[in-house]
């Protein structure tokens, strides 16, 4: 009964908030008024001074309204008979009209209380009635029939478009003259002196649009491709032309920044593009994708935060980022919006929005869209409910069907070096990864899905097969440790054992997976071997030190002290080598000389202990720095190498040493049995070892490479099988580099 109450409580939630908001964006707009005429408003307070002009088209006669606030009704209103009014602005909280009286031309101003002052615009001859009012800080231009004026004194001619200059303290405006085959702008200061020029291409339109910092003139070719010509007002420098994707009609600026924006129909679909004037060349855009349904577009106009596209069918509402924050549908095909030369104005205001042309206004209210956000997605989720719903059930099964099988591969797949078997519930193998063909010597001829005993033909992988039965038997996950004697070599192995199971859960086999844990078991082994010599040469020393003491006569007594002595010598240095392994890499530098090194290497080693091994010395005289005891280590381990390698089939050992400008060589190198590729390619590895059944373990190299290495040299190792091994350390000329 809870989880019911918990249901149609979330249920109610949702229907309600589809309910409450009505919408899928913040704002949305109603109608509250429409007039048949120019609606005016002087300022963005609904209470200010408002203008409506009403024309009487089939008399010639107008009506002018005078008003205060939004929602008042009329309080003055005086008629202008046999009067065309051609096009009416704010200004000095008047009304400034251009109108047209008989064949007379007049500029006219009416007050607050709609008392007029007419004055004719001389010299004009009026054929289209093409006009617009340029409201600058400090002044009021009229731009009628390609003439410019201030008030009725004439600027200049053949002008063919004029921008003011709100947001500088420099420059008041600027406008284009046409010169048929280019086109000249000028640039007016405040104090009405031309500053500088600009010349710029014209085409079969152009229009000036004023940013913060720059001014640009948009020719247009076609609908779709306008070349922008970019003049910086700092500089007084025409910076270049570019060509961008866009319609010559459908261009509005960012006065606030050096951005302009456009209105494009791209697949279907419209959308508005932001583009820097600064990185034009790239012809880069950020772009908002505008809601489907939208057709044919009016006009596009931006204020100071907002960019406000028109279409027959709807208004859009974008913020200077391109978040969208209004949108709705209306029916503009009645109203009179529709041709783009009219001169169309979209003012917002306070709660409203204001669109008007010479022959109709419309006035709408904003409303916020309470939860508008979550019915964006509940009308998101409806609009693509079944096909999401059906892709996500199908993905699901898709997925609990694939689960499985995709950690199996990926198991499989992973980097390792053991062994990972895949065996069904009835004990047939699967798949397995070239550690497991490795283990089972499986060959890519032989055929998968047999019984796993069947691959364990030899005795080494019987411990293996015993896993999997016990696996297939129990079902439970474990772990467990096993022996794997290889090539008459020990190797422990740990195994884990996990049972899988399908989307209904029953048994579908076990993936089993085994890692050789015989080189760290090595390594700990290693450590205590070390802290048990690091003991041991306590008693080593003493030993030497009580040989030393015993008094002998005869020659042959003095001799086998000497031996003695030479062997407890011997042995504690390899009670050394293994506390090296552990011990840190701190360097005891001293100057040392070439010949004396390699002989006392030399002398280390018996000739009755390895008749058929002989030595050479290839020895050149010189003095150089290094650690002593550690190169003698490092390289007498080489000659054991060599000797271990040797001491059977006999062979030549040679000791050299040399250097060149900039390192010492030390080098051993022997006519012994050499080294396959493999063997190489492993050589470096950290516990490798050859001789591991005659009790190697691989800890010699690593103390060769580390002793070159904490001299700031190398270890090179060059061999061939059945020609023989060479093994130099070359290490730094520290006494040169001194």
């Amino acid at each position: 009964m809870k989880r019911f109450i918990i249901l149609i409580s979330i249920l109610s939630s949702i229907f309600s908030t589809i309910i409450y908001a009505d919408a899928t964006y913040p704002y949305t707009i109603q109608i509250k008024h429409i007039y048949d005429g120019r609606y005016l408003s002087d300022t963005k307070d609904t209470n200010g001074y408002s203008y409506f002009i009403n024309s009487n088209w089939i008399g010639d006669d107008a009506t002018i309204h005078f008003r205060k606030g939004i929602n008042n009704s009329i309080s003055k209103s005086v008629s202008v008979p046999n009067t065309h009014i051609i096009s009416a602005t704010h200004h000095n909280n008047g009304l400034q009209l251009v109108r047209k009286d008989g064949n007379s031309i007049y500029s006219s101003y009416f007050d607050t209380i709609l008392h007029s002052n007419n004055t004719p615009i001389a010299s004009v001859n009026v054929n289209r009635y093409d006009a617009h009012w340029i409201n600058s800080k400090n002044k009021l231009l009229l731009l009628l029939d390609n003439n410019l004026y201030d008030s009725t004194e004439l600027i200049a001619s053949n002008v063919i478009d004029c921008q003011a200059f709100n947001n500088r303290d420099d420059y008041s405006y600027a406008y284009i003259v046409d010169k048929r085959d280019y086109g000249i702008v000028q640039f007016i200061a405040h104090s009405d002196t031309s500053h500088f020029v600009a010349r710029i291409p014209l085409t079969q339109s152009t229009k000036l649009i004023p940013l913060r910092n720059y001014i640009i003139a948009a020719n247009a070719t076609n609908t779709q491709d306008v070349l922008i010509s970019i003049m910086d007002i700092n500089s007084k420098n025409l910076l270049g032309a570019e060509w961008i994707k866009a319609n010559a009609n459908f261009i509005v600026p960012n006065t606030n920044s050096n951005d302009i924006y456009t209105l494009t129909n791209e697949k279907a679909n419209y959308h508005l593009h932001k583009f820097s004037i600064t990185n034009l060349a790239n012809n880069n855009s950020f772009n908002a994708t505008l809601p489907d349904g939208l057709y044919n577009p009016i006009k596009l106009v931006s204020d100071s935060n907002h960019i406000y596209a028109l279409f027959t069918n709807a208004l859009v509402v974008y913020d200077m980022k391109l978040r969208p924050v209004l949108f709705d549908y209306y029916d503009f095909s009645n109203f009179n919006f529709a041709n783009p030369t009219d001169n169309i104005t979209i003012t917002a205001f306070s709660n409203y929005i204001l669109i008007a042309s010479a022959q109709q206004s419309l006035i709408f209210s904003i409303h916020y869209n309470k939860l508008w956000f979550i019915t964006k997605q509940i009308d998101n989720t409806y609009r693509y409910a079944i096909p999401i719903l059906l892709f996500i059930l199908g993905f699901i099964f898709y997925r609990k069907y694939r689960n499985q099988k995709r950690l199996f591969e990926a198991i499989i797949d992973l980097p390792s070096s053991g062994f990972v078997f895949f065996i069904n519930r009835v004990g047939k193998l699967i798949k397995l990864n070239e550690g497991g063909k490795r283990i089972l010597n499986y060959a890519d001829d032989i055929p998968l899905k047999k019984q796993f005993a069947f691959y364990c033909s030899t005795e080494h992988t019987y411990p293996i097969a015993a896993l999997v039965e016990r696996g297939l038997v129990d079902r439970i996950t474990f772990q467990q440790k096993i022996n794997i004697v290889e090539n008459n070599l020990p190797f422990e192995w740990l195994c884990s054992l996990i049972p899988l199971r399908n989307i209904y859960g029953r048994f579908s086999g076990i993936i089993l997976t085994g890692i050789d844990i015989t080189e760290e078991l090595e390594r700990q082994m290693l450590t205590n071997w070390a802290q048990l010599a690091h003991d041991m040469q306590t008693n080593l020393s003493t030993i030497r030190l009580n040989v030393e003491q015993i008094n002998t006569n005869s020659d042959e007594d003095v001799e086998r002290k000497k031996k003695i002595l030479h062997q407890v010598s011997i042995l504690v240095h390899r009670v050394r080598d293994i506390v090296t392994v552990g011990r840190n890499d701190k360097l005891e530098k001293t100057l040392v000389n070439s010949i004396d090194l390699c002989n006392e290497i030399r002398s280390e080693f018996d000739d009755n202990l390895f008749a058929k091994v002989q030595f050479k010395m290839e020895l050149t005289d010189f003095n150089f720095i290094c650690d002593k005891p550690k190169l003698m280590r490092a390289v007498r381990n080489a000659v054991e190498n060599s000797i271990k390698y040797m001491k059977d089939t006999g062979g030549y050992i040679t000791i050299a040493c040399f250097r060149d400008i900039h390192n010492i060589s030390v080098v051993i190198r022997d006519n012994g049995i050499g080294m396959n590729e493999d063997t190489k390619h492993k050589i470096y590895t950290p516990f490798f070892s050859t001789t591991r059944k005659d009790g190697g373990y691989g800890i010699g190299t690593m103390i060769m490479q580390r002793v070159a290495e904490i001299h700031g040299g190398k270890l090179l190792i060059e061999s061939k099988v059945g020609v023989g091994t060479e093994i130099t350390f070359l290490i730094p000329d520290l006494s040169r580099h001194k």
